[in-house]
């Protein structure tokens, strides 16, 4: 699929502000960085090692964000689309311990297994973890994590079971409620056009009862509203 040059260069902006800025952060970094090319890359890369994160929750809870947005910038996931399933049993393990399974939690290790693994075999290790402990992944992340670093992971972990759920549930979030979050519309919208933006409008039609281009039609008037919708009809 063809990359969206300006996505990285926008993301520059963001790693400079204030924590409420980490959605579109971590929207880009966990959905983007597979299909950019190396000189993206290096731009994301100059980007995070500036950032400071200085923001509500101050600096140091910030850090593991930080470790986050570097590793996923590296574009290192695997590519292989096999399973292994012992592997995976392995991971799902190492992910008790390093969390549920002792006093304190090792950041590391998610960050590590969360972010190098294939999405197949992450599939495996969910399978394998929820066996094992009972409960989903997410709820250990949930017990586990806070702040910018539990929303992170907690994105991964739903991109790797349906990205296209994730930006329909982006998309409805955006629009819900009072007001419009424009910028996340936009960039979700363009962004995905040439990708899978035809399965996005699948998935949202199913989970919300509605098109995406009815939402957008009562949601957003003006030209800003018939541009997006138009967008969307393709």
């Amino acid at each position: 699929p063809p990359c969206h040059s300006s996505t990285p260069r926008s993301c520059t902006m963001p790693f400079r502000v204030s924590v409420p800025m980490r959605r579109p952060i971590i929207e880009i970094l966990c959905t983007f960085v597979e299909l950019w090319h190396q000189d993206d890359r290096r731009i994301l890369r100059t980007a995070v090692r500036s950032f400071v994160g200085i923001g509500p929750e101050g600096l140091t809870p910030v850090v593991p964000f930080r470790r986050l947005c570097v590793s996923l910038v590296q574009g290192n996931r695997d590519e292989n689309t096999g399973v292994d399933e012992g592997a995976a049993a392995a991971d799902a393990q190492a992910l008790f311990e390093a969390g549920e399974g002792q006093w304190g939690t090792d950041e590391s290790i998610f960050n590590q297994i969360l972010v190098t693994r294939s999405y197949q075999q992450l599939r495996a290790v969910f399978e394998a973890y929820e066996n094992m402990a009972g409960h989903s992944v997410e709820d250990a992340i949930k017990r586990e994590f806070s702040g910018a670093i539990e929303e992170g992971f907690k994105a991964i972990v739903r991109c790797v079971r349906s990205k296209v759920q994730y930006f329909a549930k982006r998309l409805h979030h955006s629009m819900a409620g009072l007001g419009t979050n424009d910028k996340t519309l936009i960039r979700i919208i363009v962004s995905r056009s040439e990708i899978d933006l035809g399965d996005i409008k699948e998935a949202f039609q199913e989970m919300y009862g509605k098109s995406l281009e009815s939402w957008i039609k009562e949601d957003c008037e003006g030209d800003l509203g018939d541009l997006l919708a138009t967008l969307a009809s393709y």
